[in-house]
This record gives C-alpha cells, structure tokens and sequence, in this order.
C-alpha cells in the first residue's frame, strides 16, 4: 500500500488539488439554500478561506505600514528643517527687534536736545574696579569728540570726557 501512494504520489496529490478546486467552486455558487454535500464541503473549506484571506489581509496591512513609515519619516524631516529655517528667522527678527529698540531709544536722545550736535558711539572697554569708574568708548577726535564733552544715554546721563585721541 505505501509503495502505491510513493509511486502515485503526484498523482494522488493532483487530485486532491482538483477535488479542493471543484469544492470551492460547487460552495461558491449562488444558492440561497446549501445542500447538505454543500454544507458540509463548506464546513471543510471555510477555514481555508479565512486562513488565506487573514494571511493576505495581514501581508496587506504590514505593507500599507511599511509605507505609511516611509512617509512620516520623510514629512518629519521636512518638518524638521522647516522648524530650523524658523528658529533662525526667528533669532535674527528678536536680533533686529532689540537692535530697533536701542536706535529707537538713541534717536529719541537727538530729538530731546535738538540744538546739540549728537554722535553715536559704544563703550568697547571698561576699567577693571568695582564701580566701574572709566569706560573707553570708540570714538574720538576724528568723530569731533573732545575732552569735557557730556556722555548721555537713552538710561540719562552716563559721565564726560575726561580726554581724547584719534579713532
């Protein structure tokens, strides 16, 4: 008997792929009542379908993540650098608007003392004390600077000139 199904081994396994084919199509026909041979292939058939619908659902499903992934991976880093473009532009509008504020503040000095001649100029160092009692500023005798001359600031008054040279 074992040597019967060895020797018709492909034979035997064509037919049971032929009986399952014509199964599916006798239980797939449209009938509102199922005979019993019906009913009962169907009992057979049933889980084979669920299991190749359930394992192609699932294929499907990894898939459409695999690609979705794909997607939200490229729109982060988009987002990403529109967020660094934004961060920039957005350190360089508080840079303008500081900036604003302190010429702001320096032109409203010119207009409080219009009969004075008014030259803008930036402490660049300052005496090492405590009280911070000397400042060096960047301007001088080429700026019409001299000595005696009155140091304001948008704050008020900041001292004189104690003496001058060329810058």
């Amino acid at each position: 008997m074992q040597e019967f199904f060895l020797k018709h081994k492909k034979r035997i396994i064509g037919a049971g792929i032929a009986i399952l084919v014509l199964v599916t199509v006798i239980a797939s026909g449209i009938k509102l009542n199922a005979t019993l041979l019906e009913s009962a292939i169907g009992v057979v058939v049933t889980p084979f379908q669920d299991l190749t619908t359930g394992i192609s659902s699932w294929i499907d499903d990894t898939v459409t993540s695999a690609r979705n992934k794909t997607k939200l991976k490229d729109e982060n880093k988009e987002l990403k650098q529109q967020i660094a473009e934004l961060t920039n532009k957005n350190r360089k509008l508080s840079m303008y608007e500081t900036e604003n504020e302190r010429l702001t503040a320096l032109l409203k000095i010119a207009q409080k003392y219009p009969t004075y001649d008014s030259v803008g100029a930036r402490v660049i160092a300052k005496d090492p004390g405590i009280w911070y009692d000397g400042f060096t500023i960047n301007k001088g005798t080429t700026s019409s600077i001299s000595a005696n001359m009155v140091l304001i600031a948008p704050e008020g008054l900041v001292g004189k000139v104690l003496e001058s040279g060329e810058t």
